[in-house]
């Protein structure tokens, strides 16, 4: 089963608000699913396997942005604004 994320966009990295001691921004928080935030929260190497939304268009500043945090794209399906990706735990 691939645990799935609502709809995450650049605003995200732009808010930049810490929360907790896992490190992920309050907003990237409230976005997750209870089973992604708890990967992210673990951390680690170990590879993630996600289905992205957006909430607008997806571009390719968006995938090569996720591509620096070390995801890897599966798939994208532009039409539906999705991608799926695989990353590691710690890039979350």
């Amino acid at each position: 089963m691939v645990p799935a994320a609502p709809a995450m966009d650049s605003s995200m990295a732009a808010a930049g608000e810490t929360s907790s001691s896992s490190g992920l921004t309050d907003l990237a928080a409230e976005r997750m699913s209870p089973a992604v935030s708890a990967l992210a929260s673990r951390g680690g190497r170990e590879p993630v396997e996600l289905i992205v939304s957006y909430a607008t268009a997806l571009n390719q500043q968006e995938i090569d942005r996720a591509i620096a945090l070390g995801a890897e794209v599966q798939r994208s399906f532009t039409a539906l604004r999705l991608v799926s990706l695989r990353v590691p735990a710690e890039a979350l």
